[in-house]
């Protein structure tokens, strides 16, 4: 009994370990150098982190060369405070971090008490000093603003260089037509898709899930070459992707989109437009439940499609659709002209036009047309 309850521990050690170590790529770090007025390094300044939508913090402090870095950051809006006993306390809001990203934010404190403060308002650097991983990130304002066919956000991953060939059909109808992507010469079974930390294909054909809604979304990142160990077995890309959360402040949207047969135009030899009918609806909801520590975040999507459905009824005509007699046929042509069915061949009169063969040549003259004059 003992040794099958340590089993057990073990098994949910290692799932729970797997998941803490998918969770890591979800997150941002930033990390930088702070120094006085003179360029010299400080040592054990306090450096402190402040998701200013959830008040989650991390605090770190510096190492005798005056470098700090904080790791697992949830993306999201920033405050960077640091502080030091006889140097003014720095503070730089506006950082903006997002999936995978390592923002570098560098602190020059000045001489001064330290509750005076120096506030900074700026994005943290652009550029990735501490990864050498290729990518782009497919942010907010993209996943809101773009056109968006079928509103499947895989569609927007055209727009990351090296992404070659993107199908991403709204609707997955057998276990093989799902987001189809060729990243940087790969083929489209060889990317990872990881979905807030977790694992987010079809295992049994190695091919990618369709994402939830666009509102439902943060942001992805998608990761062409060039990335780090732990995605080391895929020769395609690397697809991130995470949800919005919720923060202290009450938040939600509800939309609907309608398409139907209004503006369509009837085919020409059809009487009718057909029919399509189509409501793609939902609604997304976040917020506190205990502010500051608790939080929750929840959507949902449907998608209603009816149209007419179009069956091939071909078969080989018999005897008397050969003669030209539909009079009989469960399905008669019509004249577009007139819309009514065309009249069975057989039953028209029949002209009688003989032919002439001239005596000293193989060629025929004109055909003499007989009528009842003469």
């Amino acid at each position: 009994m003992n040794s099958y309850v340590l089993a057990i521990c073990i098994a949910l050690t290692w799932w729970a370990s797997g998941k803490l170590a998918f969770a890591q790529t979800t997150t941002g770090t930033i990390f930088g150098v702070v120094r006085d007025s003179t360029g010299a390094s400080i040592p054990q300044a306090t450096v402190t982190a402040r998701n200013t939508s959830t008040g989650f913090a991390r605090t770190t402090l510096t190492d005798e060369t005056g470098s700090y870095l904080i790791t697992n950051l949830p993306v999201g809006p920033y405050s960077l405070t640091i502080g030091r006993e006889g140097f003014r306390r720095f503070i730089q809001d506006g950082i903006t971090l997002t999936v995978n990203e390592n923002a570098r934010v560098d602190a020059a404190l000045s001489i001064g008490q330290v509750n005076e403060s120096v506030t900074v308002t700026a994005e943290a650097i652009g550029v990735d000093t501490r990864s050498s991983s290729m990518g782009e990130v497919v942010d907010r304002i993209r996943l809101q603003e773009l056109p968006l066919k079928g509103r499947n956000a895989m569609e927007l991953a055209r727009v990351v260089p090296g992404v070659v060939r993107v199908s991403a059909p709204t609707v997955v109808t057998q276990a093989r037509s799902g987001p189809q992507i060729t990243v940087a010469g790969g083929r489209d079974t060889e990317n990872e898709f990881r979905f807030d930390g977790a694992s987010h294909k079809n295992l049994t054909h190695n091919s990618a899930l369709n994402l939830p809604s666009p509102d439902a979304l943060q942001e992805f990142k998608v990761q062409t070459s060039n990335f780090s160990a732990e995605y080391g077995r895929y020769a395609g890309g690397v697809f991130v992707a995470v949800t919005r959360a919720g923060g202290n402040e009450l938040h939600g949207s509800a939309w609907e989109y309608l398409r139907n047969k209004a503006l369509n135009a009837r085919n020409f030899f059809a009487t009718d437009k057909p029919d399509l009918k189509q409501n793609q609806y939902g609604f997304t909801l976040g917020g506190p439940v205990l502010r500051n520590r608790t939080f929750f975040f929840t959507s949902y999507q449907g998608l209603r499609i009816r149209e007419s459905q179009l069956f091939s009824t071909a078969r080989p005509p018999d005897a008397a659709e050969r003669s030209g007699d539909f009079s009989a046929s469960a399905r008669q042509p019509i004249d577009p002209l007139t819309g009514q069915a065309f009249p069975a061949i057989a039953s028209l009169p029949l002209v009688s036009i003989p032919w002439q063969r001239s005596s000293s040549s193989a060629m025929c003259r004109s055909p003499t047309l007989r009528t009842a004059a003469g």
